[in-house]
């Protein structure tokens, strides 16, 4: 269930839109065991980058359910940096964090913890 929220600069705001839902195509296209629950939001910002420089660049955040693996990780950042590119936004103007709380810290599915809908057996499961 990874939740995408993109910065971006040196693009048109208006273009907010379009970018998430490339980057969410993508990240669907590369993952597609993530397509029902993925999410993306994109947003214009206002940054100050090395040498001053103006060209249009991103900063991604990731949060995931705790447990992929290294590989299923450089498939999504592949597919977030081919989906920025695709925008118009280098690769090398892409940074991307990714974050994965604990289970206990998603609040899913009308407000349950990701714990009790996950791992009902863990004895913290609620009504």
């Amino acid at each position: 269930m990874p939740s995408i929220e993109v910065d971006f600069s040196g693009l048109p705001a208006g273009r907010a839109l379009s970018l998430a839902e490339t980057v969410r195509r993508g990240v669907v296209a590369a993952l597609p065991d993530v397509a029902a629950a993925c999410s993306c939001r994109a947003r214009p910002c206002v940054a100050s980058r090395p040498g001053g420089s103006t060209q249009p660049a991103a900063w991604i955040g990731v949060a995931l359910f705790p447990g992929r693996t290294l590989e299923w990780k450089r498939t999504l950042y592949r597919a977030l940096v081919d989906a920025c590119a695709e925008a118009g936004i280098g690769g090398d103007a892409v940074s991307i964090t990714v974050r994965e709380p604990a289970l206990e810290n998603w609040g899913i599915r009308g407000g349950i913890p990701g714990v009790d809908v996950f791992e009902p057996s863990s004895g913290r499961a609620g009504p």
